[in-house]
């Protein structure tokens, strides 16, 4: 009598313990539920469901360019891309799966391009993408010169358009390996003292790389606005060194990181120095 009173006892223990445990179980549910849903929740609509026109980037209620799905996403139609930063759909300069249709021309049956995901063309060697279209183009038109000037100006011959389409920089001018046209550039190859500041340095304060840019030696460094190799006027961070008086007690500039001064509102930069006063 005594043991079944006991073995009574202990099964109701056990009930409240499988109950306690269940109940905590619930709990985590509830909770690994709630942190689901916010984690959702942190997805941003791009769209408004049943209403496609909100899927256009330029807004243009009158042309749809993509649908809005349940989820608040778009999907772009064939001719157009998603905008990665809007979510929203574009005119694409190309039709992904179709590469003929980074071609210039759709006459030319040789591929120029490869079409990516984002509705952007990846030239091959030799072409480049021209930034009005969007298509592979050869740099320049042979016999046509003006056609390698970057700026577009035809009154500047900056090189000569070779019979493969390719620019031909004259000295004094580079190529821009984006645009394969010529550009001013900051020395001339295989003079290295082009790259001084002044044309009456007789050491060598850099090397003219074949991009026409300097690349300058130790203890120098480029002046963004010549792109010649200049001494710092400053040690970073000690904007003191920026007062091209230094028995100036208040401060005139801030050293920037390159070793270049930034005058503070009132103060004015020394052209030959590139401190302030």
């Amino acid at each position: 009598m005594k043991f079944t009173k006991i073995y009574k006892f202990l099964i109701i223990v056990s009930c409240f313990a499988i109950l306690s445990a269940c109940s905590g179980s619930s709990d985590d549910v509830t909770t690994d539920t709630s942190q689901a849903a916010s984690a959702v929740a942190v997805v941003e609509a791009s769209c408004t469901f049943g209403d496609d026109h909100t899927c256009t980037a330029s807004g243009d209620a009158s042309s749809i360019q993509g649908m809005c799905q349940e989820n608040g996403q778009c999907e772009c139609y064939p001719g157009f891309a998603l905008d990665e930063k809007t979510g929203k759909c574009e005119p694409a300069d190309c039709i992904y799966g179709q590469n003929f249709t980074c071609n210039a021309s759709a006459t030319i049956s040789t591929e120029h391009g490869v079409c990516q995901e984002n509705g952007q063309c990846e030239c091959i060697e030799g072409y480049v993408v021209n930034e009005e279209t969007g298509k592979c183009e050869l740099p320049c038109t042979y016999g046509q010169d003006e056609t390698c000037t970057a700026s577009g100006d035809a009154s500047s011959i900056q090189g000569m358009c070779q019979e493969n389409g390719q620019c031909e920089c004259y000295p004094g001018f580079a190529l821009d390996e984006k645009t394969g046209k010529c550009e001013p550039a900051d020395c001339v190859y295989g003079q290295n003292s082009s790259c001084n500041a002044s044309a009456t340095i007789s050491i060598d304060h850099g090397v003219c790389l074949g991009n026409g840019q300097c690349e300058c030696m130790e203890g120098f460094v480029v002046d963004e606005e010549t792109g010649k190799c200049v001494q710092p006027a400053c040690v970073y961070p000690v904007d003191a060194d920026c007062n091209a008086d230094p028995s100036v007690s208040s401060i005139k500039g801030q050293c920037q990181i390159d070793g270049t001064c930034v005058c503070i509102e009132g103060s004015e930069k020394d052209d030959l120095t590139g401190r302030c006063w």
